[in-house]
């Protein structure tokens, strides 16, 4: 199922605007899933519309419709597996997790992934967030079971 929803979102928000992917997404949602969680939106919070304002200024349309969708599908994932998060540093680490794969932030002595934690550790410090959530949200994505075997799982 998760690798049908992954190819069904690419197509449906291919070439559109961050606001009009999640507004497809969400009529997709609505029309496939029947338990779409009403709490599946964006953060409004300060934070959150800072984060989407560097995602928007340093990134591409691809990246930025791609950290939406990972967002989505994480926030997803973590309702229907009842998990407890908060949907602001999900959304950070979401917006942030691939800026490494920019010119701004890419260290030719790190992996792209460390770089995007590296980035949102800085972003999440900047902001005065709490050392703990700095450390989770500022983890990269490769260094979550079961990739963390396999990659340099150290943010600077």
């Amino acid at each position: 199922m998760c690798s049908h929803l992954i190819a069904r979102w690419a197509h449906l928000t291919k070439n559109k605007s961050p606001a009009q992917a999640i507004g497809l997404i969400r009529v997709y949602w609505k029309n496939q899933m029947s338990d779409l969680s009403s709490a599946l939106v964006i953060p409004d919070s300060a934070l959150a519309k800072e984060a989407a304002q560097i995602l928007r200024e340093y990134s591409t349309d691809l990246l930025i419709n791609h950290s939406m969708r990972v967002y989505l599908f994480a926030a997803e994932q973590g309702r229907q597996q009842k998990l407890r998060f908060g949907p602001e540093l999900l959304y950070v680490a979401a917006a942030f997790h691939d800026f490494g794969l920019t010119k701004e932030f890419s260290n030719p002595n790190d992996r792209f992934e460390v770089d995007g934690a590296n980035a949102a550790r800085q972003f999440l410090t900047a902001n005065n967030v709490s050392e703990e959530q700095v450390k989770t949200g500022g983890k990269p994505l490769s260094c979550t079971p079961p990739l963390a075997s396999l990659s340099t799982c150290s943010p600077k």
